[in-house]
């Protein structure tokens, strides 16, 4: 069994946390976990990578840190979904059709075209 989504969530943003990272996505969203590092992070996006997950770059920007504007950088992790594997359940229902013989109505019209 799979760890959910919520707990991948949580274990993702304390990882971020003993990284130095900053979690500034929002409270209770377990599909999109936004986070900054001050620049350079290099080394950080790599341990990241190196557990599994795909930082994407979203902006560069100030992060207000010691009463100082410093530059950082905005990263996105978007947690997978958990997969419900389909019903293998090829199983035919009801009756089966045969074949019929056509009826008198579909022979006529069959006539009046020149099918027959």
């Amino acid at each position: 069994m799979t760890p959910n989504r919520k707990q991948v969530a949580e274990a993702l943003k304390d990882e971020i946390g003993r990284l130095g990272g900053f979690v500034v996505s929002v409270p209770n969203d377990v599909e999109r976990i936004r986070f900054q590092f001050l620049i350079p992070c290099a080394q950080e996006l790599h341990k990241l990578c190196e557990l599994g997950f795909e930082p994407t770059f979203r902006n560069a920007g100030l992060r207000f840190h010691h009463d100082t504007a410093v530059p950082c950088h905005t990263y996105e992790v978007v947690l997978p979904v958990e997969r419900q594997m389909p019903v293998q359940d090829r199983t035919i229902h009801g009756e089966i059709a045969t074949k019929e013989k056509p009826s008198a109505e579909l022979e006529a019209t069959k006539k009046s075209l020149g099918l027959k």
